[in-house]
């Protein structure tokens, strides 16, 4: 009642309404051709791997041995397990990452079978929806305990960073399905579960618990790291709903990240840097915290890449993106894949910021995580020759891999060169 009750009086201006589906099953059509050069979620109901340049079929390969090696396997990441947990401590950090690898990968290949299992995966955790504090809302719950601070959130839907990281996921798949709707009704049918949910639960949410039953912002968090990863939230509802209000929002939140990001000049080439708090959305006591550390970088510049695959949603061209993908090169590549700088800076002071006092980056966290794709924008070729350095000295077979990581990685430095090499 309490969530009917909100939608209704917030319905004009945050378009509560619940898209129509054709539940009849229908069979898959051909699309349009894939525009070259472009990145679209549209993928191809009759694609095969043979249409692929002959290097982008090896990693297609590759990619699929992840999937299938991965989904059996029993460890942290296996990604049914993630789905499965319904806490969101898991969902917006290790599923978000895979999901979103799967996604990138449809972008470049038109292999609907990725967002067969995207959607497999988000069904499952859809069955883990609850309503743990009786407020009117479906959500899933924060469940780990990671140190002092996350106790007050654990069994509940409180933990703004960890929602945001989620639904931000949630809304790039949703508007992906809602992008191949005309081929299966499946896909319409989950499109509309969940802009339904992601408007009049999570959002609904959110809205009531601010004090902002209409416009924007609605909900932040002064780190970099879902900040940008919410900039994707509004993209896709936009996307889903038609409402320019949603696009107005993203791309006011990508000019302030415009504004955070500060240039500096390395061997090759200009770079970006950036705090790990995002200064904009701080309280007016709160200074910089640093240079953002290593291990949340994942999250940046995964958030970046797919911002930029949609077309920049007004900032994030070739030019932002090759200063993201020089930083990665220049000042955190420093000692090949065996380990990283720890953190953008290259662990040093720059442009005002100072080193974080974290450790460095694991090579275990560049294999298992997308810091390899900003890989498409290093125009020196350093990070797809660490990418393929560390396949290939992998502590796995490369013909039977584990990951999906850097073949997803791979797979996008690859597109749309001519032949695929």
């Amino acid at each position: 009642m309490t969530k009917i009750l909100f939608c209704c009086l917030t319905l004009l201006l945050t378009s509560c309404t619940v898209p129509t589906v054709n539940s009849q099953s229908v069979s898959r059509v051909s699309p349009p051709l894939r525009p070259v050069g472009t990145y679209s979620l549209r993928g191809d109901p009759n694609f095969s791997p043979n249409q692929l340049p002959r290097a982008m079929r090896l990693w297609h390969a590759r990619l699929w041995k992840g999937i299938d090696k991965v989904k059996y396997s029993q460890n942290v990441l296996n990604p049914e397990d993630l789905a499965a947990s319904g806490d969101l401590f898991m969902l917006g950090r290790f599923f978000n990452v895979y999901i979103t690898n799967l996604l990138t990968a449809l972008r470049v290949t038109g292999d609907l079978a990725l967002l067969d299992e995207a959607d497999r995966l988000l069904e499952i955790a859809r069955g883990e929806l609850s309503d743990p504090n009786a407020d009117g809302f479906l959500n899933w719950t924060y469940e780990t305990r990671t140190d002092s601070s996350s106790v007050p959130f654990l069994g509940d839907d409180y933990h703004v960073m960890d929602d945001i990281l989620t639904h931000s996921m949630v809304a790039a798949v949703a508007a992906a399905l809602h992008e191949n709707a005309a081929f299966d009704a499946r896909y319409a049918e989950h499109a509309a579960f969940w802009t339904d949910y992601l408007q009049n639960d999570f959002e609904a949410k959110w809205r009531q618990r601010q004090e902002v039953p209409f416009g924007f912002p609605f909900l932040s968090r002064n780190l970099t790291h879902p900040y940008v990863q919410f900039i994707r939230y509004h993209h896709y509802m936009y996307e889903l709903t038609g409402d320019p209000a949603y696009e107005r929002e993203a791309e006011r939140r990508a000019r302030e990240v415009t504004v955070q990001v500060r240039e500096v000049f390395t061997p090759g080439g200009p770079a970006y840097v950036w705090d790990h708090r995002f200064l904009p959305e701080g309280d007016d006591n709160e200074g910089p915290l640093g240079c953002q550390p290593f291990v949340y970088l994942q999250f940046t510049f995964q958030a970046f890449q797919d911002l930029a695959l949609e077309g920049g949603v007004g900032v994030f061209d070739n030019a932002f993106m090759q200063r993201v993908g020089t930083a990665m090169a220049e000042l955190v590549m420093d000692d090949g894949y065996n380990s990283f700088a720890k953190d953008i800076c290259g662990g040093v002071f720059q442009r005002g910021l100072f080193p974080t006092s974290g450790d460095r980056g694991a090579e275990s966290l560049f294999m298992n995580y997308p810091y390899a794709s900003v890989g498409k924008w290093d125009a020196s070729g350093k990070i797809r020759n660490t990418v393929e350095d560390a396949f290939e000295n992998a502590d796995f077979d490369v013909n039977n891999p584990s990951e999906v990581n850097l073949s997803s990685a791979m797979l996008l430095m690859l597109a749309n060169n001519p032949d695929g090499s």
